[in-house]
């Protein structure tokens, strides 16, 4: 494991430095030095009582006014820890105890109840029977709770019982549905959970503890999906909402058109490996493993029926590390054909080589002996340990940075550090990938230097064209960036564009200062941060001072303002959101699980306060957003009301809209009725007669491919649609004679011809060419947008000239290369660009540009200003293509029009009982969806996302509050140094932002339980003290620059993997979209560094037998841990265990006698998934471990057993 940042942990029980913990009490002392002369650091006093248990946690000096920060911890009279209370600031006592209580954190909040609290069953299982949150309105008292009730399902509760048969037929299973008929009282565990708002969920599970029924509501009114396990307790079946109630309604049969078009269906190999898979609406999906349980191959339904290039598979190579080495596509057979052929090539690994064959353009300095053996069309290739060899420049030195540069015939380097000299290795680090078009044999290409320390320090990145993008940066001893420079040219003959940034900081690394500058030009101060106590941003100073942004939060450390939308005091712009009030409950009732309530917000532009409120139904799906303008003649004008109604699968049904005309009075613009066949859209049809919303031409039949990809929409005059191989559309032919008329997607006198997009084949967009007509005559006029590293350029005429380059993103907004001018953005909590501004001729802030939109994102008309034709980032800051209206959000493209996507999930799976085609799970006030992949809550995830408006203690919903580590974009600088930001808008979250979020998915998890292992935002954590798995993704691409969904599709596993724990082994590019999907393959699980490391190793295991204290007649429950080196390590904590290195497996176990007799994936810190955890057995064998009498039992990210394997 190659450590990014050196950690010095000090356990002491004296006085150190000038710091004095209470030698009287127990404690841990921690030193994080952020200086290598120890003059900046970081430091935390655990204190705990005579049992044990921690009393209080201080984080030295941490606020930015030097108080320490203090977490006060109590029991109640059994010693549990019920109420978690907020930190609190107070005078510092240089290390000492402050004795804080509860009264005192109380105080400073203003509040009764600052903490979250927990009702326990008094019983030996403690569990939670209620739940609240910090903050009077979420008082125990006040009901608004989450209430839990463990309970035994009983003949009202109407349990179908789905009846399946298996067969068996060329090695596979196939399971089927029989009979349905009901689970009998008695026979099934049930957990009712209702939310703060009333709104119940039920989770039945059968005695192996899988879930067999997820009821969402109660009564007639419930939503239920059945999940249907075979023979061998593997998921088979996945029965949506929708699907349930069609085979009600049809005497409880369930039919294959019921299958196909509305449930999940999966089968299995002899070897339970997933082999076919269909999804609702979508064609069957196949995959082929090697005999070391690799995915090497993958097909979809297109790619097995596309009548030009019929039974294409994509395939993926690997090493002997199991890392991908290379991906690429070719034509085979039927799948048992397929797996026949891969398991007669036994081992199946490439090597390197210093030799190298030439496909489609390219060297590939690897062995070419693996499966396939057909002739393929590679599409990436990665290169490990180090850099390869052939015609290629490597001479890039950044910020004067000694680098270590490994080629072939190098291993090692030796290195001089302080006068001491050193060797340093890059294996196991990714060194350089190449990536090629879908549409021609061009290629691009990454390289990564790491510094002595292994930290990325600079990229080498060419494009198609043969330009590149260069960055470097400078960081000191904590890893933090102090420079970070770019240097951009779109081909080889272009002048070299030089960004320049660099970064102040305060002694705990909040970012004070950000500066930015373009070639030459005068240096920009894009922003000025100030803090308040707690570590939040109080107030941002944007552009030289030409406006103050002030922040205001909730107790939970939501942003609820910014700015003051009632009294703008010279602000351009400001927004208020309201969750637990609500100034009229007869239109919005108050929210207290998070939904909105109301969100209020104002402008320079016509000064008018203006206000939406939203109703939800019982499942948290927006039913309304009732538009009104407070203080004026007639607050409640519903100018621009939408609403709407879903059937079971969440699909809308009905949609309605209004909009303000021209004279000032209110107007529908949209009556919509949707036809679905399963969850397939077949037409909107448009009662308003009103074309300035959906067009007024309605009722069209809509197609699809096999892949649920919707291939035309006549109604806005789309004839076809043709998609890649990734499901991104290729060509777009339009109806030429077709007016466009609504002002929102096209221009009243431009006829749409053909819009065509050209890939990377790991997903990124390169380019766009729109050819359109004017005024109905036969002048073609072309315009082509082309797409590098967050460069942008275009150019638009008769005939095709080079493009110009228009403009680049930065943290505020972006830089206008045609007028040299900074443009900075406010953005809302959603990402979405609500003003823009510049620097006017008088030094002040100038509005260029406002846009307010509907609720499901359609923008409202009129607009105010034009802004810059060229920038079309404006809801959740994706691009508008103007010629459809959808927005490129990158895996798919948004309908804002109608609400929802034209393509099916890529990971549908993360959320089946919502339709594939739902966007943001109809809640798109609350709910982003980064890339097109998967909803993701703004304000209460536990997983890093970098949103400014996350909370910074936000409480789960067992009752559990989270000090979260990452809760807004200013906690840390990518490695470009952009830091993102509330006020900034640009074409997406930086580079390393979208990375680190996707890897956090797959990696983070919840703390939960009463230990104390986070202390809270203000110990700053460096990005390079992220996984070494994190370095490897972001320092694989482009850093900052490059489209926001490159972060998935370079990062090991494929545009459209899942969201699991496999991420390959550390592949750059992973084009092959089922091998990371799967999580098949035994890969390593990452370290993620929690702050607090206490531990104790107890034993390990010798020859096959566990020692334990000296014994090998243990007996208990010990956490565990498999090294990458096959040591096997026993204990307390899986990070002490560990050392922080990868791991092969780790979770829990128990002795009995010395003997293992249950095994669990139950890891607070690496969090292994079932797909890993199901390999377990297989691993303890691999090391000599006697498991022949051991459970393996196997749990969900959510804390259920999804597998219970028994000893044979």
């Amino acid at each position: 494991m190659k450590k990014s940042i050196l950690f010095i942990l000090l356990f002491v029980a004296q006085i150190i430095s000038a710091q004095t913990p209470t030698i009287t009490e127990n404690y841990i002392y921690t030193k994080t030095y952020l200086s290598a002369d120890g003059s900046k650091k970081t430091e935390t006093v655990q204190y705990f009582d005579g049992l044990g248990r921690a009393k209080e946690v201080v984080q030295v000096k941490a606020t930015p006014l030097g108080k320490d920060l203090v977490v006060p911890v109590t029991y109640d009279q059994l010693g549990r820890q019920t109420k978690t209370l907020l930190p609190v600031p107070v005078a510092t006592a240089n290390s000492g105890i402050h004795g804080t209580d509860e009264n005192t954190v109380n105080s400073y909040y203003g509040v009764a109840n600052a903490f979250s609290e927990q009702k326990l069953e008094n019983s030996p299982l403690a569990r939670v029977l209620e739940a609240a949150g910090p903050g009077t309105e979420w008082a125990m008292s006040t009901g608004h709770t989450t209430k839990m009730q463990y309970l035994i399902n009983t003949s009202a509760d109407q349990v179908k019982k789905y009846n399946t048969s298996v067969s068996w037929s060329n090695a596979t299973l196939t399971t089927s549905i029989s009979s349905v008929s009901f689970y009998d009282a008695n026979q099934l565990s049930k957990s009712k959970v209702t939310d703060e708002n009333g709104n119940v969920t039920i989770d039945f599970k059968n005695s192996e503890g899988k879930t067999v029924l997820l009821r969402k509501g109660e009564g007639a009114d419930k939503l239920d999906t059945y999940y249907l396990y075979n023979n061998y307790g593997q998921l088979a079946f996945v029965i949506s909402p929708k699907a349930d109630q069609q085979i009600t309604s049809g005497n409880n049969t369930v039919t294959t058109q019921i299958l196909d078009d509305l449930c999940y269906q999966y089968v299995y190999d002899n070897k339970f490996r997933l082999v076919e898979k269909k999804l609702p609406g979508k064609g069957w999906e196949y995959m082929v493993y090697d005999l070391q349980n690799r995915l090497v191959a993958s097909q979809d339904a297109n790619m097995r029926n596309t009548p030009e290039n019929p039974n294409t598979w994509l395939f993926t190579r690997y090493d002997k590390l199991g890392r991908v080495v290379y991906t690429g596509q070719f034509t085979g057979g039927t799948r048992w054909q397929e797996q026949n052929n891969a398991n007669a090539k036994g081992l199946n690994n490439e090597s390197r080589s210093t030799t190298a064959f030439t496909l489609n353009g390219q060297e590939i300095f690897y062995t070419n002996t693996a499966y396939p053996s057909a002739t393929f069309v590679p599409y990436s290739i990665n290169y490990y340990d180090t850099y390869p060899v052939g015609n290629r420049d490597f001479t890039f030195y950044p910020l004067n940075t000694e680098v270590l540069t490994f080629y072939m015939t190098n291993t090692t380097q030796s290195f001089s550090s302080n006068g001491v000299n050193s060797v340093r290795s890059l294996k196991s680090m990714p060194t350089s990938s190449f990536v090629k078009n879908l549409d021609d044999d061009s290629w691009s290409a990454s390289h990564i230097w790491y510094d002595a320390l292994l930290r990325p320090v600079g990229s080498k990145n060419v494009n198609h064209l043969g330009g590149y993008t260069n960055t470097e940066k400078e960081l000191d001893f904590s890893g933090a960036v102090l420079r970070a420079n770019t240097f951009h040219k779109k081909t080889s003959a272009n002048t070299e564009t030089v960004i320049r940034e660099r970064f102040n900081y305060d002694d705990h690394y909040r970012v004070k200062k950000h500066y930015h500058q373009v070639n030459g030009n005068n240096e920009e101060l894009l922003a000025e941060y100030a803090y308040n106590e707690l570590g939040q941003v109080s107030k941002k100073t944007v552009g030289n001072g030409i406006q103050d942004i002030d922040y205001t939060y909730d107790i939970k450390g939501t942003v609820t303002k910014v700015n003051d939308p009632s009294n703008l005091n010279g602000k351009l712009f400001g927004y208020e959101l309201k969750f637990a009030s609500t100034s009229d409950a007869a239109v919005a009732p108050a929210n207290y699980n998070g939904n909105i309530t109301e969100m209020i917000w104002k402008s320079t532009g016509d000064n008018t306060l203006k206000k939406y409120s939203y109703r939800y139904d019982p499942y948290n799906r927006l039913l309304a957003g009732i538009y009104q303008e407070p203080g004026t003649t007639t607050p409640q004008n519903e100018f621009f009301n939408e609403t709407m109604n879903y059937d079971a699968n969440g699909n809308i049904i009905n949609l309605q809209r209004n909009h303000k005309n021209t004279n000032g009075i209110k107007e529908q613009i949209d009556d919509l009725t949707y036809a679905y066949a399963g969850n397939r859209l077949q037409s909107v049809t448009d009662s308003s007669q009103n074309y300035a919303g959906y067009p007024d031409v309605s009722g069209n039949t809509i197609g699809y491919d096999d892949n649920g990809n919707m291939k035309n929409q006549v109604d806005k005059g789309i004839l076809q649609i043709d998609y890649n191989l990734l499901n991104l559309p290729k060509k777009i032919t339009f109806n030429q004679t077709y007016e466009v008329r609504n002002v929102i997607t096209g221009l009243y006198d431009t006829n749409n011809i053909t819009t065509q997009y050209t890939y990377r084949a790991d997903g990124i967009k390169l380019k766009k060419l729109y050819t359109y007509g004017i005024a109905k005559n036969s002048l073609e006029v072309y315009k082509l947008t082309e797409y590098l590293d967050g460069f942008q350029y275009e150019t638009e005429g008769a005939f095709l000239l080079d493009s110009v380059l228009k403009f680049v993103p930065n943290s505020e907004g972006y830089y206008n290369f045609e007028n040299n001018k900074y443009i900075y953005s406010y953005t809302d909590h959603l990402g979405n660009v609500r003003l823009s501004y510049a620097k006017g001729t008088n030094g002040s802030a100038e509005a260029l540009e406002e846009n307010n939109y509907y609720p499901f994102g359609l923008k409202q008309t009129p607009a105010i200003g034009v802004g810059n034709p060229a920038y079309k980032y404006q809801y959740n800051g994706k691009e508008l293509q103007e010629e459809t209206g959808w927005n490129d959000y990158g895996a798919r493209m948004y309908m804002s029009d109608i609400g929802r996507w034209g393509v099916v999930d890529p990971l549908a799976e993360t959320s089946r009982r919502y339709s594939p085609y739902v966007y943001a799970l109809n809640n798109p006030m609350r709910f982003i969806d980064p890339d097109g992949r998967s909803a993701m809550d703004s304000f209460y995830d536990y997983h890093n996302y970098s949103n400014e408006n996350r909370p910074m203690f936000s409480t789960d919903d067992e009752g559990y509050t989270h000090t979260n580590q990452i809760y807004q974009q200013n906690d840390y600088i990518d490695a470009t140094g952009a830091i993102g930001g509330g006020s900034g808008g640009d074409p997406g979250p930086s580079f390393t932002q979208r990375a680190w979020n996707w890897i956090s998915n797959l990696f983070g998890g919840k703390k939960k339980g009463a230990e104390i292992t986070e202390f809270g935002p203000l110990e700053k954590i460096p990005l390079e003290e992220k996984p070494d798995m994190t370095w490897t993704i972001l320092s694989a691409l482009i850093f900052g620059n490059a489209d926001p969904y490159s972060a998935i599709g370079n990062a090991g596993v494929g545009p459209y993997a899942e969201e699991r724990e496999n991420i390959g082994a550390v592949a750059m590019i992973f084009v092959n979209p089922e091998a990371g999907a799967e999580g098949l393959e035994r890969s390593l699980l990452k370290n993620t560094l929690p702050i607090s490391t206490e531990g104790k190793l107890l034993g390990s295991i010798v020859d096959g037998k566990v020692i334990m204290n000296g014994t090998t007649k243990a007996s208990g429950t010990f956490d565990f841990v498999i090294t990458q080196s096959g040591e096997t390590l026993l204990g307390r904590k899986h990070t002490f265990l560990s050392k922080g290195a990868d791991v092969f497996a780790a979770g829990e176990l128990k002795m009995r006698g010395g003997n293992i007799v249950n095994i669990n994936n139950l890891s607070g810190h690496y969090v292994p998934g079932p797909d890993i955890a199901n390999t377990y057995l297989d691993i303890f064998k691999s090391v000599n471990i006697n498991v022949s009498k051991a459970h393996l039992k196997v749990y969900n990210s959510q804390g259920q057993i999804v597998n219970h394997i028994l000893p044979k």
